[in-house]
């Protein structure tokens, strides 16, 4: 269903005559992957509180936790109390154990995995009451510990704000608080970014186009993408400015879009944002604008996967999804994050096959489409996605949202759909799967894949000219370890194993007698290998296909409607319910857009 929003919401909406639309975009500079392997330690931290959540960046609660320093527990019965109960305390920001004095000190310190430039740190301290600290220090230290820089900072003006420190190869900050703006208070921080957050407003935002697609079936990879538009007056983003941000933008930066609505005049209800992932960037020429594009954590998942493994054994695709996703470079913004949502369908259905060649999205893709499912990402918190299609959507697109007429599509009538089950069998004899002749020199880690992607059971290595140190293999690839002479040394290596060979049975699933020129559907997947995972791929690809329409309308735009929402929609030639497989959103002051209906 669309995306969770207020009664009055719904309502202003659906007008014809709607007040304006808001939106605000957070890019946040910093290395991106800073924060999956980072250790946070803090000998002060509150008790219901961890020091590892300020790099995490979720979102704080509005309602205030019952604290009893000084003037800040307000008794007006809007307070929660502290209980384990309560999920709110797991996403608090962090809170110091004692009250910040003068002649105490709150330290947090930040260990990365690798060392890293930075030009700065981004602290959000405690805007649900505007304090923060007023005297702090932070110092970068690098791989032997050495200092390397450091800062002190007196009376920052607000409870946020980027504090600029150049600092090269640094492996460890640390974090020193002296004071605080409330006196006997303890320290709140929200979170920490080890960069420069930026903020864009209405103001400052001169168009904004969002797109995104799904396939139900997962025929195709799905797609999302934002471009922002946004002023550059003060040249913050210019490549020329040495102060400006220009030489540390990269790709995977994340960017959050969060959409407003003025559902009456002076009230601003805001969608949870969405976060995306930057992947280019431009500075045009004499425009002053710079411009953003975004996309989502699938869309980067490019990396060839080879760790699927073949036992003959059928595992569910759960656990087939579970082990690609965790061994895979999906985006995370912690080491706990499982950025990854899977329909309960998927343990209910097996396969006996090892996942192919191919990228981390496409497998995923395939997966998705072997269990009738659909392949996208989850707007609310932009994890992957494999689920069902959505349940209705609260909204009617009547005619009055519609910016013009509806075009329509019809595809040709379904005859006919078969679905391949493939099995497996093992050849008689081994043969030679691998080999490769060239020069070599030192130590040497070799990634290779099995000849025609053959599933090969049993492979023993034969090497010439060098040693094996090590080997790792899999269904359809293998890592080697080889050590060879100092002096570059010709090298023969030879595997040898037992090839499985994959073969197609072909099941007519449905055929209409009445239909002598219609479509024709052919499903191969070379995961499905069990009947009932046949069967269940079958009764989606039929519902999909008799479903013949495309209705494309342009309309006043609803950034709470997402792809596979299903849609009410009111046209001259009359209603139906379709599923949203694409939409497009653009907001300059206001909201309009286009959506693409599948339908009966």
């Amino acid at each position: 269903m669309s995306l969770p929003v207020s009664t009055a919401w719904q309502e202003a909406i659906q007008a014809q005559f709607r007040y304006p639309g808001y939106m605000r975009v957070e890019l946040a500079v910093a290395p991106p992957g800073i924060t999956e392997h980072t250790t946070v330690s803090s000998v002060t931290s509150c008790p219901w509180t961890r020091a590892s959540d300020v790099i995490e960046r979720q979102k704080v609660p509005e309602v205030p936790v019952l604290s009893l320093e000084h003037n800040r527990w307000c008794l007006d019965g809007s307070a929660i109390p502290v209980n384990d109960q309560n999920p709110t305390l797991n996403r608090m920001g962090w809170w110091s154990k004692e009250p910040v004095e003068d002649s105490t000190a709150t330290v947090f310190q930040f260990t990365f995995d690798q060392a890293y430039d930075l030009f700065g740190l981004y602290i959000r301290w405690d805007r649900q009451t505007s304090s923060w600290a007023t005297d702090f220090t932070f110092e970068g230290y690098n791989n032997s510990n050495e200092l390397v820089a450091t800062k002190h900072i007196t009376d920052p003006p607000a409870s946020d704000g980027f504090y600029e420190l150049s600092m090269s190869n640094v492996r460890i900050i640390k974090v020193t608080f002296h004071g605080w703006s409330k006196p006997h208070w303890r320290a709140r921080v929200e979170f920490v970014l080890f960069g420069k957050l930026i903020e864009f407003y209405n103001d400052r935002i001169q168009s904004m186009d969002y797109e995104a697609s799904a396939n139900l079936l997962s025929s195709d990879l799905p797609s999302q993408q934002c471009s922002l538009v946004a002023t550059n007056y003060d040249r913050e983003f210019d490549p020329t400015l040495k102060t400006g941000v220009a030489a540390f933008l990269a790709r995977q930066q994340q960017l959050k879009v969060k959409w407003g609505f003025e559902t009456s005049y002076g009230i601003v209800e805001w969608l949870d944002e969405w976060p995306m992932y930057l992947s280019k960037w431009s500075v045009p020429a004499d425009e002053r604008v710079v411009r953003l594009t975004a996309i989502n954590r699938l869309q980067f998942m490019s990396r060839k996967y080879i760790y699927g493994l073949y036992t003959g054994v059928a595992s569910t695709f759960q656990q087939v999804a579970n082990t690609l996703m965790r061994n895979s470079s999906v985006i995370k913004e912690g080491a706990s994050e499982q950025p990854w949502e899977l329909d309960e369908t998927l343990a209910t259905l097996k396969t006996r096959a090892p996942l192919p060649l191919d990228t981390e999205k496409a497998l995923m893709q395939l997966i998705a489409n072997a269990t009738g499912c659909c392949l996208d990402v989850n707007v609310t918190n932009g994890y992957v996605r494999i689920h069902k299609p959505d349940a209705e959507s609260p909204y009617t697109i009547s005619q009055k949202q519609q910016l013009g007429d509806p075009s329509y599509s019809v595809a040709d009538r379904l005859k006919r759909i078969k679905v391949g089950l493939h099995t497996f069998a093992a050849k008689d004899q081994p043969e030679v799967v691998y080999s490769f002749d060239g020069s070599l020199q030192g130590t040497v880690t070799l990634q290779i894949e099995f000849d025609s992607g053959n599933i090969v059971q049993n492979p023993t290595v034969t090497i010439e000219g060098a040693t094996l140190k090590s080997s790792t293999f899999y269904a359809r690839a293998g890592i080697l370890v080889i050590q060879a002479p100092a002096a570059e040394t010709d090298v023969s290596i030879e595997i040898t194993g037992t090839v499985i060979e994959d073969s197609t049975t072909w099941f007519e699933t449905y055929n209409d007698p009445n239909i002598t020129d219609g479509l024709e559907v052919s499903v191969d997947n070379a995961l499905i290998t069990e009947m009932n995972t046949l069967q269940a791929v079958a009764a989606a690809t039929k519902n999909y296909y008799l479903k013949r329409t495309t209705t494309t309308i342009p309309y006043l735009g609803y950034p709470d409607i997402e792809v596979t929402d299903q849609i009410n929609v009111s046209s001259l030639y009359g209603d139906f319910v379709g599923d949203v497989v694409k939409t497009k959103l653009s907001f300059n002051g206001g909201f309009e857009g286009t959506l693409e209906v599948h339908n009966s």
